[in-house]
């Protein structure tokens, strides 16, 4: 949902600036690496819109090879140091998103606020983690403020829920998708809990039907900085590789 968001935000915001835009897909990385050279060579494109980046991610090499101008939705994960990777990028701030909603539930459910994540090393769910632990402090992960680990998925989400609410008296639970709060929020009305506050991310139509709050991307946002990044202010018709960069994206919350 979020990528389609994106997708239809790109193609009418780059439209308004005269721009069009063109979709390609690709399997493998050598697979999407070979269309990368392919439109290159024939000079079928003027800048690259990145989606997906993670932390083996070697496009953006291939992109600055080729020389064209490329703006990735997504940090770098790979790179020590995101601020000095070499290429623009814009993402979402998925730490300040998960600790507004984790100040939110202290203030308003209880102190006993779970985080329910993805195992370590995924990169964006370290990082909504991070928002959690931030706001938590030395609590994190002890009885009171316990760090529950599952893949992604409502049924495994819903397995880690219902293990700790048999056995665990909390006020809250954030979690790092909607898939793993819609879990969470099955396990709850299990154990005669359904009022028990939730609150997922990315906002999905899932999300939105089951009544369950979330933290929401904001995918127009991104698509208005990157291309802001692309063109010239001046003529924003004409496309410009913007220096090397990182804007992040604060997401806001929907409340249900």
């Amino acid at each position: 949902m979020v990528l389609d968001r994106f997708v239809h935000a790109l193609t009418e915001q780059a439209a308004s600036l005269g721009l069009r835009v063109l979709l390609y897909v690709a399997r493998t990385l050598e697979e999407e690496l070979d269309r990368i050279d392919e439109l290159a060579d024939g000079a079928e494109v003027d800048a690259v819109v990145l989606t997906g980046t993670n932390s083996v991610d070697c496009r953006a090499a291939r992109l600055r090879k080729r020389n064209i101008p490329f703006v990735a939705f997504g940090r770098p994960w790979w790179a020590d140091d995101v601020d000095r990777a070499g290429h623009p990028w814009v993402d979402v701030d998925g730490a300040a998103g998960v600790r507004n909603a984790t100040r939110n539930l202290l203030a308003q459910a209880g102190e006993r606020v779970a985080f329910l994540g993805w195992p370590p090393d995924s990169g964006t769910g370290d990082d909504r983690e991070r928002g959690w632990r931030e706001v938590i402090g030395d609590r994190a992960g002890g009885s009171s403020a316990p760090r529950l680990i599952s893949i992604d998925g409502a049924p495994e989400g819903q397995v880690q829920a219902r293990a700790l609410l048999e056995k665990t008296a909390v006020d809250a639970i954030v979690c790092a998708s909607d898939a793993l709060a819609i879990g969470a929020r099955l396990a709850s009305v299990e154990a005669g809990k359904p009022d028990l506050p939730i609150v997922g991310f990315d906002n999905t139509a899932a999300a939105e039907s089951l009544g369950v709050s979330s933290i929401e991307q904001l995918p127009e946002k991104i698509v208005a900085e990157i291309l802001d990044m692309l063109t010239d202010q001046a003529a924003p018709a004409v496309i410009r590789q913007s220096e090397p960069e990182g804007r992040l994206i604060e997401p806001r919350i929907v409340w249900r």
